[in-house]
Formats: structure tokens, C-alpha cells, sequence
């Protein structure tokens, strides 16, 4: 069986490796599930979104159908954002295979709980910012604070080169200690599995 995660692009699609392992570790003597990740941007994921539902919910190998979004720059908050989405599939006829979930404010916040390895990775002593990942605001999005990072150690941030390398299994379950809306996105997963949920 598999779920597909919609997602706005390559750094999101970075998220994929490790939450199927991730995923793994997690489901107690259940069946693997395979995690199936297809990158598009933001406006686009929007625009298709109600077609991409019904075509991946009509296969009989796919439990589930995700869709992830940044909220920023063009939501308000996680939860404007997963609303937006949810009713844009409102009348899908696969939506109870559907679930809609955001990162706030960018997908880069997941990677905060893991600032401390970045930076020594980096030889640079940096200390991360004093919100919790998922407070980091709009004002100054989690991405910037990486990019400012990086430019300490006189190198260029690529987000998805930093996600790929570091949303590891551990580092995944770390962040969603400290992110609600990853711990969402993870639950969403295993209840597609038949598993229990992180929130137990």
C-alpha cells in the first residue's frame, strides 16, 4: 500500500526518504507502507490539486493522498492553509482519502531542532533562533535564519541540498517533538498505515 505526498518542490520531496523510514520505525509488526512524492509548485499544487485527489485516490495500491503546503507567503497560518486545501477538494469523490497539512511558516522550521548539528557541521558557533520552530514567523521565515547561518561559514544555503542531507529518521522524530504540524503530518501517515498515531 502507498500514500502520496503532494508537495511544493524538490525541498519538501527531501522530506520523503526519511519519513518512510522514519515510518518504518514507527509502525509496531504492520506492513511497510511505501511513501510516493510528487513535487510541484505552490500555485500549481493548488491548481491541480482536485484532479491529482481523484486520480491517485482512484488507484487501488494508494490508501491516502497528502498534500503539503508552505504557509509562507501565501497563508496566514497552518490552519488557513490545510482549510484552503480542504476546500478545494471538498467535492472530490476520493476526498476521505485526502488529508491536508501545512508547514509553518516554512518547511525549513523542521529543521531548527537539528540547528546545533548544522552549525558544527559548519565549524561556525551560532545560536539558533529563541522561538519554537514553528513560531518563527513571516517576519523572518526559518529559511532566512539558515540562510544567515550558512553565509557565517561564507557558504550558500540550498534548501533542498540542507534537507536532503539533514531530515533524517532522526532528526525527523526530534522535530516533532518541538513542531505540532510535522507530528500532524507523521500521524496522518500511520493512521493511512492502520497504525496508532505519535499522539498516544
Amino acid at each position: 500500500m502507498k500514500v502520496v505526498l503532494l508537495c511544493e518542490g524538490s525541498t519538501e520531496r527531501a522530506l520523503a526518504p526519511g519519513l518512510r523510514l522514519l515510518t518504518h520505525r514507527l509502525i509496531a509488526g504492520g506492513d511497510r507502507i511505501g511513501l510516493e512524492s510528487h513535487p510541484l509548485n505552490g500555485p500549481v499544487l493548488r491548481q491541480k490539486l482536485r484532479k491529482l485527489v481523484d486520480l491517485h485516490g482512484s488507484r487501488k495500491d494508494v490508501v491516502g493522498v497528502i498534500a503539503l503546503t508552505d504557509v509562507y507567503p501565501d497563508f496566514k497560518d497552518a490552519e488557513d492553509a490545510k482549510k484552503h486545501l480542504v476546500n478545494l477538494v471538498a467535492n472530490c469523490e476520493h476526498v476521505k482519502k485526502f488529508r491536508a497539512h501545512a508547514a509553518q511558516f516554512d518547511v525549513e522550521a523542521w529543521l531548527i531542532p537539528s540547528w546545533t548539528e548544522i552549525a558544527k557541521s559548519l565549524n561556525v558557533q551560532r545560536q539558533p533562533p529563541a522561538a519554537q520552530p514553528e513560531q518563527i514567523n513571516r517576519d523572518k521565515p526559518p529559511s532566512f535564519y539558515f540562510a544567515e547561518l550558512y553565509s557565517s561559514a561564507k557558504r550558500k544555503f540550498s534548501k533542498p541540498i540542507a534537507a536532503r542531507r539533514w531530515f533524517t529518521p532522526e532528526c525527523l522524530e526530534r522535530a516533532a517533538e518541538h513542531c505540532p504540524q510535522l507530528r500532524s503530518l507523521l500521524d496522518s501517515i500511520l493512521e493511512f498505515a492502520g497504525d496508532q498515531t505519535l499522539n498516544r
